[in-house]
């Protein structure tokens, strides 16, 4: 093989390493919630930036926002999430671990503000809301956060 090409196949291999690294290092985006009065951020339990570059963390504790019944929960999206389409849930996990819906799933695009009204449960009833990134099959990212109600 001749220097040149050799020294072309070098620095195409670099620049490969590169972007691979570049894309490794990408900060994840986070969603803002306020509830109470108290602003929580949300890390995303899992999120990838295109098919061959995903983070997961499932194993993290999830944040708990406290809350009063008829209370709202204030999401805010960054740019990129914004852009495309997502949407926010509010579920309860049962005991055999399906999932039931308390208030439905509110779906939006190319907004990064959603207002999500807490239901009036009885105190200790904790449920869970879910905030998922659709930018198409094989990008996005998930966060989730357990709401306990108070008086």
């Amino acid at each position: 093989m001749s220097r040149p090409r050799r020294l072309g196949l070098v620095l195409l291999a670099i620049v490969a390493a590169v972007s691979l690294l570049t894309a490794c290092d990408k900060p994840i985006p986070q969603v803002t919630a306020l509830a109470n009065n108290k602003v929580t951020q949300l890390k995303a339990q899992n999120y990838c930036f295109d098919a061959s570059h995903c983070k997961r963390d499932i194993n993290q504790n999830l944040p708990t926002l406290k809350v009063t019944g008829g209370s709202t929960i204030q999401l805010d999206v960054p740019g990129d999430v914004a852009d495309t389409s997502w949407s926010a849930s509010e579920f309860v996990v049962q005991s055999d671990g399906s999932t039931r819906t308390v208030l439905g799933t509110t779906f939006l695009t190319n907004t990064h503000h959603a207002d999500l009204l807490v239901p009036f449960v009885g105190q200790g009833q904790d449920f869970f809301i879910a905030v998922q990134s659709t930018r198409g099959l094989l990008k996005g990212g998930q966060w989730q956060a357990r709401v306990e109600v108070v008086n």
